[in-house]
């Protein structure tokens, strides 16, 4: 509860990662899982990866589910042999969460680069052949501009050489 306090960016920091009771569909489905398959003040022993982060799930409660008010026709829920119900119950959850939002974003941007570079090898690999009219745009080059620089990427510009100065 204290390291959830300190760490979680969910909304249940100062509540010891406090979740409350959590009924099948509410969740995650990876997070459900695990949840509904701990019993009583049982914690995963893995990371439950979710799409918003990472995990540790520790179960402080089983319920049966409330039939609602109107439902009469509800089955009442089938006990399993640790005790708790099938699909009619409920469990209180707390848990460490830790995003992985900027992970995320890291991971999206080595495979956007993987992919820009394949472009580039392909387009240096195989000749191409636009229409005289095809307007190629290149970032940094202005072409009304009465300055022209030689590119040079990451390192600045290019210095122009000449081959007979030495």
């Amino acid at each position: 509860e204290k390291i959830a306090d300190e760490n979680n960016d969910d909304g249940t920091r100062g509540s010891g990662g406090d979740l409350s009771w959590v009924q099948k569909g509410m969740m995650d489905p990876n997070f459900e899982k695990v949840a509904f398959a701990l019993s009583n003040g049982e914690v995963s022993s893995e990371l439950i990866r979710t799409r918003f982060g990472f995990h540790i799930i520790r179960v402080d409660g089983r319920r049966p589910l409330k039939p609602a008010v109107n439902s009469s026709a509800t089955p009442a829920p089938t006990p399993t042999p640790d005790g708790a119900s099938s699909a009619g119950d409920e469990v209180r959850v707390r848990h460490i969460f830790v995003l992985t939002q900027e992970a995320d974003t890291f991971e999206r941007r080595l495979v956007d680069e993987k992919v820009k570079r394949a472009i580039e090898d392909a387009t240096l690999k195989y000749e191409t052949i636009s229409p005289p009219d095809f307007t190629v745009h290149v970032a940094g080059f202005n072409p009304n501009s009465s300055k022209r620089r030689q590119g040079g990427g990451n390192s600045g510009t290019m210095r122009a050489g000449d081959p007979l100065k030495r």
